[in-house]
């Protein structure tokens, strides 16, 4: 059991230095949502402003989100953003839900190659020019690994 508990360790803080996550000691905080988020309000591209950098999204700009309501009830999640070097596109697609409706702006996103799901919780939206996300992942209940807020600009 130890050697597996150092093995997640090590797996955890690997993942929070390649990511340019903080990787901190504790529980995820709490911080407040958006009280009455409505999800079909916030649909739509959004523009990235600022981020904590990530190792996925070195060397990119012009980053965006595309949120869908699918058939299903969850949410694609459609990420784009140019090379800065070469000015190609990159993609990659996601899939949010709410995981407990009485907390709508508490989502969980998955991506291709992520095994765990992701918080995404939206702190504070006007739902036309601004958002701002949270995003915090546990570890044993005794580390966490945490993003900066985001902000994106304008909603298209």
């Amino acid at each position: 059991m130890q050697l597996y508990t150092l093995f997640c360790w090590l797996t955890a803080v690997t993942m929070a230095k390649c990511t340019s996550r903080s990787f901190l000691n504790g529980v995820c905080p709490q911080p407040p949502v958006k009280a009455d988020f409505e999800l079909e309000k916030y649909l739509g591209t959004w523009y990235e402003v600022e981020k904590n950098p990530t190792v996925f999204q070195s060397g990119q700009k012009c980053t965006s989100a595309t949120y869908t309501l699918k058939d299903n009830g969850k949410v694609t999640v459609f990420n784009k953003a140019a090379i800065a070097e070469t000015g190609d596109v990159t993609t990659i697609e996601g899939e949010a839900y709410i995981p407990d409706p009485s907390e709508p702006a508490k989502l969980l996103v998955s991506f291709p190659g992520n095994p765990f799901d992701s918080n995404y919780w939206i702190l504070d939206t006007d739902y036309e020019k601004y958002s701002v996300v949270f995003s915090c992942q546990g570890i044993l209940g005794v580390f966490r690994i945490e993003s900066d807020t985001n902000r994106h600009l304008p909603k298209q």
